[in-house]
């Protein structure tokens, strides 16, 4: 999987691990972007782990380009378990075995205008993480959880699924999963242990963090008490956990 056995290419491979939204779901959602998506050999019920392929409108051929890219659309689709971390521009299509777990759609190619979008928003993410070390370095003191109490409160109590599920995910980013657990709980429970679900689903650290939160309950009026405060916050934002 080394970079030097990469080739040009206008095909990018995302993996979806560890998430409660099914592959189907996934491809209904992103229609006219995913090409074709297929459930890999450690996918289970409980934790769909899926890989989605997503054609590029041009082959890209330079291996720095795509790796930005590929990182943008990692960050992009972060929310539904694709990890921002990853880096590897070489995947192996290893397919599966189950025909029922493969979706395909060869019409479906990422636009120009939708991909300079997901590379603004990750540049974005960046410069914002860059800034952050910059400001208050990696000694700040950890967000208070009274504070993500403060953030849950500005945030709708009913609100779209994923929206929902990505705010258990920024508030476990910050904390353990049993005071996330009580954190939402407390704000929105959804149905009988629906909660402990998702945060079961979610590997910490890899899909949202507290960033997401941060910004979302931004919109809606939050502001940090103290200055202290908004520098736990960039700090998060910086480092997600």
């Amino acid at each position: 999987r080394h970079q030097l056995n990469w080739q040009p290419t206008n095909v990018a491979a995302l993996d979806i691990d560890n998430t409660p939204v099914g592959m189907e779901q996934f491809a209904d959602q992103n229609r006219g972007i995913v090409t074709f998506s297929y459930e890999t050999t450690s996918n289970t019920a409980e934790a769909p782990r899926y890989r989605v392929g997503i054609q590029l409108p041009k082959v890209v051929r330079s291996v720095t380009d795509f790796r930005l890219l590929l990182s943008a659309l990692n960050y992009k689709f972060r929310g539904y378990g694709a990890d921002i971390s990853a880096s590897d521009v070489v995947k192996s299509y290893s397919g599966t075995v189950d025909r029922a777990g493969v979706i395909v759609d060869p019409s479906a190619v990422a636009g120009p205008d939708f991909l300079a979008v997901v590379v603004r928003e990750y540049m974005q993410y960046k410069e914002e993480s860059a800034a952050a070390r910059r400001e208050y370095g990696r000694d700040s003191d950890p967000l208070e959880i009274a504070e993500i109490e403060r953030m849950l409160s500005f945030m709708p109590v009913h609100q779209a699924y994923m929206d929902w599920v990505k705010t258990i995910f920024s508030v476990l980013s910050a904390t353990d999963p049993e005071t996330a657990e009580r954190l939402v709980e407390g704000w929105s429970p959804g149905k009988k242990n629906e909660v402990a679900t998702v945060i079961r689903s979610a590997q910490k650290g890899t899909i949202v963090n507290i960033g997401w939160l941060i910004v979302a309950a931004r919109r809606r009026g939050w502001k940090p008490e103290r200055l202290s405060d908004e520098a736990r916050v960039m700090r998060r934002m910086a480092y997600g956990n």
